[in-house]
Formats: C-alpha cells, sequence, structure tokens
C-alpha cells in the first residue's frame, strides 16, 4: 500500500513540474494540454490533426477533447463554466471587459439544459471562438 501511495506521489509531482515547466509561454501550454488530452483520451492520430488545425466538428470525441484542454488551460470548470477572465485573455481583444461579457451572454446560455458534460463545455467554448473570428475578420 504504501509502494502505491510513493508511485502515485511521484506521479503527481512530476505532472505539476511539467506544467510548472511548461507554464512560461501559453502557446507552448496550450500545445502540451492537447498532447496530454490526446494521450487520456486516446484521441486517434487524424483527429488530432484536426484539431492541430484548430478544426472542431461538432461531436462528442471533440467535444470531449476541447473540454480536456480547456479544463487544463483553465478556461474552464465544470462546476462554474466557462472562466470569462482566461476567455477574456484569449478571445476579448479590441473589446473592453465589459463589452466582451456582454458579447458573450449568448453563448454562455448555451450550455444551459445541456446533459453531456463535454457538449455543455464546447458549444459556449465554440460560440466564444466564432464570435472573435467574426470580430477579427479582414
Amino acid at each position: 500500500m504504501a509502494s502505491n501511495r510513493s508511485r502515485i506521489g511521484i506521479i503527481i509531482i512530476s505532472l505539476l513540474v511539467t506544467l510548472v515547466a511548461s507554464s512560461g509561454n501559453k502557446r507552448e501550454q496550450h500545445i502540451h494540454n492537447k498532447q496530454m488530452c490526446s494521450k487520456v483520451l486516446r484521441t486517434p492520430a487524424e483527429d488530432l490533426e484536426r484539431y492541430n488545425r484548430s478544426e472542431y466538428p461538432e461531436n462528442h470525441d471533440t467535444a470531449c477533447f476541447m473540454r480536456c484542454t480547456a479544463i487544463l488551460n483553465g478556461a474552464y470548470d465544470d462546476e462554474t463554466g466557462v472562466n470569462m477572465d482566461v476567455v477574456y485573455g484569449t478571445y476579448g481583444a479590441l473589446l473592453t471587459a465589459e463589452e466582451y461579457t456582454e458579447e458573450s451572454e449568448p453563448c454562455l446560455a448555451l450550455r444551459d439544459g445541456v446533459e453531456c458534460y463535454c457538449m455543455k463545455a464546447y458549444k459556449p467554448l465554440m460560440c466564444l471562438r466564432q464570435q472573435f473570428k467574426k470580430r477579427n475578420a479582414i
């Protein structure tokens, strides 16, 4: 029993060291989180290639992948939903925090009434992403 606790402790410490070491660059951290989620969720290589091209079709596997990366990035939590502070830092360019919060309300409402935890994360996050793309289209 003690050796299992030691192994678990070592694994947790290794994960924390990895997270801290790679936290210097948000982009690197995001790539690392995608890799972690693809391993945990056993994402097929062709799906991971699609995700790496920022293509996220609306299906259960994709929704679970997005939920996983958003949780690791601190952008989402199953209890509280979208972390607007984190998401504003990513998608809020050109808007004040208040403007962004107001613009985001319809996206955040997409979580209501959805039972699947993965889709509960996917729907508002994809909506926020689409709003960002529209706002920054040239």
